[in-house]
């Protein structure tokens, strides 16, 4: 008899035992769960894919919920911190951005440039670029001054004025890289298209920058 109550007490603490590790089991499972949607972070992303060079509109944002640390510390979360940005390269949808991905915050001088402006860009040598000073947003004027030759001997210069610098870097993909080894992106006025495609090939490129 003595024995048989004792296996009842070794079977009911196995139990009690095996039912104590299922409910912290279970607690440890709905903390970690509460822990996990206490870091759920809110950030802005691409509601489309953004082409590189885009300037950002709140149009082209939509809110998603992540988790905290699925966040690398360079993204920008604040959706003021975008609109008005530009891209720098393209940007696939509703992946987040970060901080080297977009130009420099704009200025309403900035924006004004912007504003009915064709993007180019164009090879540069190391003088070219006032020995590697140039940065994106910098405001330069740009000279076309084209080549001499037997049927325009003195032709004058193109002057485009407050031209905006969007980007700045070595370009790999060139094939001339030893002699023109940086590209500049340029924003130059629409109006002035034609200006610039007709003398564009038989002319060199000056860069000048207010101090």
């Amino acid at each position: 008899m003595a024995d048989h109550n004792a296996r009842k007490l070794s079977i009911s603490l196995g139990h009690l035992f095996l039912l104590s590790n299922l409910a912290i089991g279970t607690l440890g499972f709905i903390y970690l769960q509460w822990a996990e949607g206490q870091n759920l972070v809110k950030l802005w992303v691409p509601k489309h894919n953004l082409p590189a060079y885009t300037q950002i509109k709140s149009m082209d944002l939509t809110e998603k919920i992540v988790l905290s640390r699925s966040i690398s510390p360079e993204v920008v979360k604040d959706i003021d911190k975008l609109r008005n940005r530009y891209t720098l390269v393209a940007i696939s949808q509703e992946n987040p951005i970060s901080k080297n991905q977009l130009g420099p915050a704009l200025t309403l001088n900035h924006r004004a440039l912007l504003n009915n402006a064709f993007l180019v860009g164009i090879p540069a040598t190391y003088s070219m670029t006032l020995g590697g000073s140039l940065i994106a947003g910098d405001i330069v004027d740009l000279t076309l001054v084209p080549f001499a030759n037997k049927d325009s001997p003195s032709a004058s210069p193109i002057v485009f004025p407050n031209i905006m610098i969007l980007d700045f870097k070595l370009d790999a993909s060139n094939p001339l890289l030893h002699n023109f080894p940086f590209v500049l992106v340029v924003a130059l006025p629409l109006d002035r298209k034609q200006d610039y495609i007709y003398s564009r090939s038989g002319a060199g490129f000056l860069i000048t920058k207010k101090l």
